[in-house]
C-alpha cells in the first residue's frame, strides 16, 4: 500500500453519564435512551434503542454488549459480555443520512435473577475507510447506554451507614456519603434527596438537583454500597452528623 493511502481512525465515545474522549462534531449519532431500564419477565423484558444517523452520509452501526461493574468507590468500567443473555434485532444496520434505526431489545436470559444486572451497551458507527488513494483521519462515533434488568417485582432500599467528613481531589469541603442498597433491584440515588443534621442542632435538604449535580446518576447495584462526595461547605466543626435518603417520587 503506498504511503498516501495510510489513513487514521479517531473513535469519540459518549457515555451515558459523562464524555470520553475528544471534543465531538456537531453532527453525530444521537442515541436515545441512553438508560434502559428492563425486567427479566413480562413487557418489561422487551424495550428499544433509537438510533438517529444526524450526518450527512450513510453509517453502519452495531450495538455491542458488556457488563458494567460499579465498585463502592471509584470509577465505573466494563468487562467483556458475549451478549447471549440478549436478543437484538437487526444485529447491525446501514443508516442513510438524516435516517434512523429502531433496535428491539430483548432480554432472554434467566427469568429469576437474584437480584438487578447491569450491562453497558455501545452503539458503534464501523469503520468503512477511505477512498483509495485519499488521506486523512476518520471520526467515528460510540455512544453508550446502561442497561438494567430487573427481576420481576423487586425493589430498591437505601439507607446511608455511614457519614465521613473530607475533601474531593478538587480540595472542596463536605461530606463522603455511603449509600448501602439492601433491595434486589438497583437505585439512581441522584433523583432523590437528602437530609441532614447534626447533635447541635444545624440540619439541611439537599435537593434533587443538588444531589444529581454531585452524584449524576449514583448508581447503585442492588445488595451492594457506593461511597460518593458531595459539597457541603457550611458544615458543622465537631457535631455527630445523621443523614436520611428519600427517593423521587414514582412516576
Amino acid at each position: 500500500m503506498p504511503w498516501f493511502n495510510r489513513r487514521r481512525a479517531v473513535v469519540a465515545s459518549l457515555a451515558a453519564v459523562a464524555v470520553l474522549g475528544i471534543p465531538l462534531a456537531a453532527k453525530a449519532l444521537l442515541v436515545q435512551p441512553i438508560v434502559v431500564e428492563m425486567t427479566t419477565t413480562g413487557s418489561g423484558s422487551t424495550s428499544a434503542i433509537e438510533v438517529v444517523n444526524d450526518r450527512n452520509s450513510t453509517v453502519t452501526v452495531e450495538i455491542n454488549t458488556e457488563d458494567l461493574l460499579v465498585p463502592v468507590s471509584g470509577a465505573v468500567s466494563t468487562s467483556p459480555n458475549d451478549g447471549s443473555e440478549f436478543l437484538i434485532f437487526p444485529p447491525q444496520a446501514v443508516i442513510p443520512a438524516g435516517g434512523r434505526q429502531v433496535f428491539r431489545v430483548r432480554w432472554v436470559g434467566e427469568p429469576d435473577l437474584e437480584k438487578t444486572k447491569l450491562y453497558m451497551f455501545t452503539t458503534s458507527e464501523l469503520p468503512v475507510g477511505l477512498p483509495e488513494g485519499t488521506t486523512g483521519v476518520e471520526l467515528y462515533y460510540a455512544v453508550q447506554s446502561i442497561v438494567s434488568v430487573t427481576p420481576t417485582g423487586a425493589t430498591s432500599s437505601i439507607a446511608i451507614p455511614t457519614i465521613e467528613k473530607g475533601e474531593n481531589a478538587a480540595g472542596e469541603s463536605g461530606l463522603w456519603l455511603t449509600f448501602e442498597n439492601k433491595g434486589r433491584a438497583h437505585a439512581y440515588v441522584g433523583q432523590g434527596q437528602v437530609a441532614l443534621a447534626s447533635s447541635g442542632g444545624w440540619s439541611r435538604t439537599l435537593t434533587p438537583d443538588l444531589v444529581g449535580g454531585a452524584f449524576g446518576l449514583g448508581l447503585v447495584p442492588a445488595l451492594a454500597s457506593r461511597r460518593m462526595f458531595i459539597a457541603v461547605p457550611d458544615l458543622p466543626a465537631t457535631d455527630t452528623l445523621t443523614a436520611t435518603f428519600t427517593p423521587a417520587s414514582p412516576r
